[in-house]
């Protein structure tokens, strides 16, 4: 944290989390079957590849007290993920583990109202997640379904809530938020979701 002025402050944070499974990859036979409607024969051997994991993160805060009542502030926010995942390449044919790498980046505003009785706080994020290489790598149309948290997205959040002191041991705290990610496939001829969208309400 550093404090530009009295009423002006900046917090620089970064983070790297690395997870490593020095294991060797497992194949084992398998009794069961690829479509038991219309298959009666055993499914192929199945090999278990160890999941490497590694992601980063950034971000860069200002806070300016404009009141003594009011704080406002805006954010920038990167993150990069990492992991290895097995499949078919659909351009090379080859089949193996691949680095699958992300990158996102996003901006955010807040707000935060204190007066003697009560504390209203929001914010609102918007971001731009982005896949760094061929998009959906893996050819098994079923993957690329599981593959929602590396699809290209734009999100945007909402939060909001309102410390209420009904008495100096009582707070009642309402609070409510909203979340819409659009997906960059039209879900048809491009796999994968095209939207989610989810909300919340509550209190404390």
């Amino acid at each position: 944290n550093t404090r530009i002025t009295q009423d002006l402050k900046s917090t620089l944070r970064y983070r790297y989390y690395d997870y490593h499974s020095n294991h060797s990859p497992i194949t084992g036979l398998t009794n069961l079957f690829a479509n038991p409607d219309t298959n009666n024969t055993n499914d192929a051997p199945r090999t278990a590849h160890p999941i490497n994991f590694n992601k980063q993160n950034a971000s860069g805060e200002l806070a300016w007290r404009a009141m003594k009542w009011l704080n406002v502030g805006g954010a920038y926010e990167w993150e990069r993920k990492l992991r290895e995942t097995s499949g078919v390449d659909t351009v090379t044919l080859a089949t193996g583990v691949f680095d699958v790498v992300t990158h996102e980046n996003a901006v955010k505003a807040f707000g935060d109202a204190k007066w003697n009785w009560s504390t209203v706080r929001t914010s609102l994020r918007y971001s731009e997640r982005r896949f760094d290489g061929d998009y959906i790598r893996i050819a098994n149309n079923n993957n690329a379904f599981r593959t929602v948290d590396v699809q290209d997205r734009d999100s945007i959040q909402g939060q909001a809530s309102w410390a209420i002191e009904v008495m100096p041991t009582v707070t009642i705290t309402p609070v409510g938020g909203f979340r819409t990610d659009d997906y960059k496939t039209n879900g048809v001829t491009e796999i994968g979701i095209n939207k989610y969208e989810t909300w919340n309400a509550g209190g404390d």
